[in-house]
């Protein structure tokens, strides 16, 4: 629902939440000789402001960034089954006046900004791949603008001001019809509606792992001959996580390499792992034989270089090297088919 289309007692509780909630993590931010444009973060929520001083006559530019502590969209009503909701953004318009007191809101507009979130590691000239690749992390939240998605309704010279700051071409300009981020909607599918929803799928366990309703040995199963598991529609669960938990608890395991990809830090597969190294550690202490019959050697490759989530795989990949375990930051293979690895850890 829209601002304008709210009745006067809604808009009455809306004001109050306005001043309690949003209010105070609002930083306008205006554009004149003494302040230049400001930092526009990548895929942030912005509001392009126009504002006339009355007194001067003149007209200026301000920012205002759309918070992303408060919720997208503000529950307005819930009548039976029938929930409004108005987007922030549209609040945070109505109320612009009192953000610049003293000067006169003469149009605002809703634009998002895309930033280049590549990043240049040279291979060949780095020693320590991670260190390398934490460096051009930090660096990455600078990058240059490569998109702006603006609504329809955008005045000419606001997008040419836009344009132009940003330093990008009418080509990178992207108009949308109604809301600008739509994956924000994932906060509406959360709302206790089951009629509206889908039933959740449930994956089954493949029949070669399964004896009655449990999980069977995959170690037994895999003896008799090989599993192919098709994954969504077979348990992840009862294969393949299952199999490294069995073998982070067998004492004749002795090895356990694998490559996880985008995988949690509280993941199962990880939590094994860290249970393994755990075990390994305890039967060192005991006896040196122990370390081969008690625990076993557990080496993880992590794609740092993948293209998304590289942030969280070299935070991951940093934790598991503080546990003792070694951990390969692996990158794209080299002209001889090899991959390119560099340890974060040596330890054995």
């Amino acid at each position: 629902m829209l601002w304008r289309d709210l009745p006067a007692e809604q808009r009455s509780e809306l004001h109050d939440y306005f001043r309690a909630q949003v209010f105070p993590v609002l930083t306008p931010l205006a554009v004149d000789p003494a302040h230049p444009f400001p930092y526009i973060s990548g895929l942030s929520l912005n509001l392009a402001v126009l504002v006339r001083d009355p007194a001067a006559g003149t007209e200026h530019f301000a920012r205002v960034k759309v918070p992303n502590n408060v919720k997208r969209y503000v529950l307005v009503s819930t009548v039976d089954n029938d929930t409004t909701y108005l987007p922030i953004e549209e609040l945070i318009g109505a109320h612009l006046q009192q953000l610049f007191p003293g000067l006169e809101v003469t149009a605002h507009h809703p634009f998002r900004v895309t930033r280049n979130a590549d990043i240049e590691v040279e291979e060949d000239r780095d020693e320590d791949l991670l260190q390398a690749l934490e460096r051009e992390l930090a660096r990455r939240r600078f990058g240059p603008a490569v998109r702006l998605e603006v609504g329809e309704e955008m005045d000419d010279h606001v997008l040419d001001l836009l344009v132009r700051e940003l330093e990008i071409t009418d080509d990178d300009v992207v108009q949308l019809p109604g809301l600008l981020d739509l994956a924000s909607l994932w906060q509406l599918y959360d709302v206790d509606r089951p009629d509206l929803k889908e039933e959740p799928f449930v994956p089954a366990t493949h029949p070669r792992l399964a004896e009655g309703e449990k999980a069977s040995d995959v170690f037994a199963a895999l003896r008799e001959g090989d599993v192919l598991v098709h994954h969504p529609y077979d348990s992840f669960a009862t294969s393949v996580q299952r199999f490294i938990e069995q073998a982070a608890a067998d004492p004749h395991v002795l090895a356990i390499k694998q490559t996880l990809y985008r995988t949690s830090w509280d993941s199962p597969s990880s939590a094994a792992a860290r249970r393994c190294r755990a075990r390994r550690t305890e039967g060192r202490s005991h006896s040196r034989t122990a370390v081969w019959s008690s625990g076993s050697r557990t080496c993880r490759c992590s794609p740092t270089l993948a293209t998304t989530d590289r942030s969280a795989s070299s935070s991951r990949a940093r934790s598991t090297s503080g546990t003792g375990r070694p951990v390969i930051v692996a990158s794209r293979s080299g002209p001889a088919g090899s991959p390119r690895a560099a340890a974060a850890s040596s330890t054995s």
